[in-house]
């Protein structure tokens, strides 16, 4: 049972939006195609409540593993992610990058950290709502596979030689410093190794023994 979705189970335009999404899934290889519906007349707020209610549904579950949400400006990309992070905390801003001045960044790389943790929910393959406009969508993007090449993983018991991971981070374009204080910096100090993650917000410290 679930409080937020139940409700829309008994409404007949819910009934037949998902009818027309489902025809979707139900067919074969050879006759399978991309299902596609229209649903006006939705105020602002109840647009998030009946997207979170769609990818819930088990019938959808393969199409609505990961969701995109179009809107014509960053700032209503911003109110919709807040509605949709109420319902699913899988969700993902990837705003525009910044081509004119009054979109210029005054946050630090802000936006850049924005899309990288956008662009790790898609790779790590977990369900996510993106959110996002026609600008950045139309921005040229680095291909997915220059960020799939590009990962270091450590695990525990691992064994690391620490002067290969210091040339990766450095490949990478991460700044090698006495302190891992920003995003994109790492640091060394004997045995430690501090790097703070530009998707993360603070920075991971790796322990070595031995």
């Amino acid at each position: 049972m679930n409080v937020f979705t139940d409700p829309l189970e008994d409404l007949k335009a819910y009934i037949e939006l998902k009818t027309c999404l489902e025809q979707g899934e139900t067919g074969g290889e050879t006759d399978r195609h991309l299902p596609g519906a229209l649903a006006d007349s939705c105020v602002d707020s109840q647009k998030a409540h009946l997207i979170f209610a769609l990818s819930r549904e088990e019938s959808l579950k393969d199409s609505a593993r990961f969701r995109l949400v179009l809107t014509y400006s960053d700032l209503r990309a911003r109110q919709i992610a807040q509605d949709c992070a109420l319902y699913d905390r899988n969700t993902a801003l990837f705003p525009a990058r910044d081509l004119i001045f009054y979109q210029a960044d005054l946050r630090g790389g802000e936006v850049d950290r924005e899309r990288l943790r956008c662009l790790r929910r898609i790779l790590e393959g977990k369900p996510v709502t993106v959110i996002t406009t026609f600008a950045a969508l139309l921005t040229p993007q680095i291909p997915l596979w220059v960020f799939r090449d590009n990962i270091l993983e450590i695990a525990r018991r691992d064994t690391v030689d620490l002067e290969a991971v210091i040339r990766q981070l450095v490949s990478m374009g991460y700044e090698k410093n006495y302190q891992a204080e920003r995003p994109g910096q790492f640091a060394v100090r004997g045995d430690i190794l501090d790097i703070f993650d530009l998707t993360q917000e603070n920075p991971i410290r790796v322990e070595l023994w031995g």
